[in-house]
């Protein structure tokens, strides 16, 4: 009786070491999700402003830089996130909710409150952050200083 009532306890214990596994891989997923820019992952390089609000200066100076730079970031594959407190914008300026808002500042631990940059490479890691703005002159040495931009280079792409 002794060996089957140890038989029936290891059974639930290898049975609930199962389930903590499937529910940790069902929060990845769920994480993975929530975060927008993952989807971007091999496709694209993405920019993450943030700021206090679209009147931050530093923010402000880092939109004219930008604007300038629009050709090379479109050869380089670069799109921008803007997340304010309060208010977040996607690539296309349209509308994050909260939950992605969130996801984004845990993923790539960006505070609210204050002014940064941060670049996410096409591999979907961090490339640069920086709390002062970012020239795009020095934002495309680095991008074209990697090796997935050195190979497309050489791609023609």
């Amino acid at each position: 009786m002794v060996l089957i009532s140890t038989i029936h306890q290891s059974k639930w214990i290898y049975y609930g070491y199962g389930y903590v596994f499937i529910l940790s891989i069902i929060g990845v997923i769920i994480s993975f999700q929530m975060n927008p820019i993952a989807s971007h992952k091999r496709e694209k390089r993405v920019l993450i402003v943030s700021a206090s609000s679209p009147s931050n200066v530093g923010y402000k100076r880092q939109e004219q830089l930008l604007t300038k730079g629009k050709k090379g970031m479109k050869e380089r594959d670069l799109i921008i996130y803007r997340l304010y407190d309060g208010s977040w914008l996607d690539h296309k300026n349209e509308p994050l909710d909260e939950e992605q808002a969130k996801a984004i500042r845990k993923a790539y631990k960006i505070p609210e409150g204050t002014f940064s940059v941060t670049l996410v490479g096409k591999d979907g890691g961090v490339k640069l952050a920086k709390d002062d703005l970012v020239p795009t002159r020095e934002l495309f040495q680095l991008i074209d200083s990697m090796p997935m931009r050195k190979e497309e280079m050489n791609r023609g792409i």
